[in-house]
């Protein structure tokens, strides 16, 4: 997780911490960015090393295992929320809850391409809506490295933590911003919704927020 203008300095530690646990899990894997310019056509159809993926699975659990030990969240069995579809099954759901009242909880759902924790869908909220998917596709070309792959999962894990992730939701639309930027899904039909609520003064989207697990 890169530093952002806004981060606060007591994601410092945490991120220390889930960096040494992580480095002592035997999915731990780092590799450079493959490629020097755009990547081959071939590559959009092959995996070469899909055991290296599952240090995406290895860092959710390094987050679960700092956060709980450090008394900022609880692992609780989770309840799959209405219209979330798990990637594997129930069983692959992780819940922390926030110690805190009015911190959001995670809802982390480790799944498999091609092999088990090779990929997470990150959920924030009660109940949880989809703010990521770490990776977003695994073929090699649209490997950046490994840095950038865990560096996605620190910024949104982190944001939320931190309480600086905010999630908007409409129809068919969404939007998540931290920090360190933003992502959006249907622009065009989040800017009319929007533009609607202005003229009428109806708000009809969902927004997810909340505080920092240490407030």
């Amino acid at each position: 997780m890169r530093d952002g203008p806004e981060r606060p300095a007591e994601l410092d530690a945490l991120l220390a911490a889930v960096d040494a646990v992580h480095a002592a899990d035997a999915r731990f894997a780092t590799w450079p960015d493959p490629w020097d310019g755009p990547p081959s056509d071939d590559a959009y159809r092959r995996v070469t090393d899909p055991e290296r993926y599952r240090t995406v699975g290895a860092r959710v659990e390094a987050w679960c295992r700092v956060l709980v030990e450090a008394g900022l969240g609880v692992r609780e069995p989770a309840v799959v929320p209405w219209g979330w579809t798990p990637t594997n099954g129930p069983e692959d759901l992780i819940r922390l809850r926030p110690a805190v009242d009015g911190a959001l909880p995670l809802l982390l759902d480790v799944g498999s391409t091609g092999v088990q924790g090779d990929n997470v869908r990150i959920g924030v909220g009660e109940p949880a809506v989809e703010v990521a998917m770490v990776p977003q596709c695994g073929c090699d070309a649209c490997d950046d490295g490994s840095e950038e792959l865990l560096d996605a999962v620190d910024r949104v894990v982190g944001s939320v933590v931190a309480g600086v992730l905010v999630h908007e939701s409409g129809d068919g639309w969404s939007r998540t911003v931290t920090p360190e930027g933003w992502s959006t899904s249907n622009a065009d039909r989040a800017d009319a919704e929007r533009a609607e609520a202005e003229r009428t003064g109806r708000r009809r989207w969902r927004t997810v927020a909340g505080s920092a697990w240490w407030s």
